[in-house]
């Protein structure tokens, strides 16, 4: 089992710690176990932000994760959002079904705890291309029952553009990536990306990423334009 890393630094100076509790009390529940901790997505980030992560066992034991759950120190989970728990066999058979979010994982990780499991995951163009295109005509039509849904209410509609910046960041990845950039590319730069590659702009989903305060109806006619757009656009990479 590897060892956690002698240096924090690309952490924030507030996660450090609490990172280093919390690797000290997973080795001492492993008791043999085979088990992984890796933290992904900015390394940077401050409180009240919570750094997200995956703790990989090789079977789930609900009594052994009730036990890391109830041992768990407050900081630990100050700092950090619970994780995901899988195991190496559903990180591998997800590769066809949740490809966007083991991208995600794979193109900003820092494994913490027992061997890398993302570093080396390979992903076929075709699942990455349906899962795009299925939320991008998800989020769309999510906008559509918003709407009818929301009795002339644009609170409600502005709600729904405020959550969806961070599903868009990791579906244009997933554009990127299906078009070569196989990098990490930071949110501010990922919309300017994909504009460059379907020939067009996108201003709605420019505004909901920048988690623009204006929103309004006019945004929500912009974004959803987009979506649709890129959904038809997707249909046919």
């Amino acid at each position: 089992m590897a060892s956690t890393p002698t240096s924090l630094d690309c952490f924030a100076h507030e996660l450090r710690e609490p990172l280093r509790r919390l690797i000290a009390h997973l080795q001492r529940l492993a008791a043999g176990r085979s088990i992984g901790f890796t933290v992904f997505g900015p390394c940077d980030l401050k409180p009240p932000a919570r750094m997200t992560s995956v703790l990989t066992v090789e079977t789930v034991d609900l009594n052994w994760l009730r036990r890391f759950a109830v041992e768990g120190s407050e900081a630990h989970r100050a700092h950090l959002a619970p994780p995901l728990v899988m195991t190496p066999a559903a990180i591998r058979g997800s590769r066809d079904s949740f490809p966007l979010e083991l991208l995600e994982i794979q193109q900003q990780h820092v494994t913490l705890l027992g061997d890398d499991l993302f570093a080396a995951l390979e992903f076929q163009p075709r699942d990455v291309r349906l899962q795009c295109e299925r939320e991008l005509r998800t989020m769309a039509l999510a906008m559509r029952q918003a709407l009818l849904a929301s009795g002339g209410d644009e609170r409600a509609l502005d709600d729904l553009q405020q959550h969806a910046g961070q599903g868009l960041v990791r579906v244009l990845r997933g554009l990127l990536w299906l078009r070569g950039q196989k990098s990490l590319v930071p949110p501010s730069e990922v919309a300017g990306a994909v504009e460059a590659a379907v020939g067009h702009s996108l201003p709605g989903v420019r505004a909901a990423i920048d988690h623009k305060d204006h929103r309004g109806w006019q945004q929500f006619e912009r974004l959803y334009a987009d979506l649709e757009a890129l959904g038809n656009a997707t249909d046919g990479w």
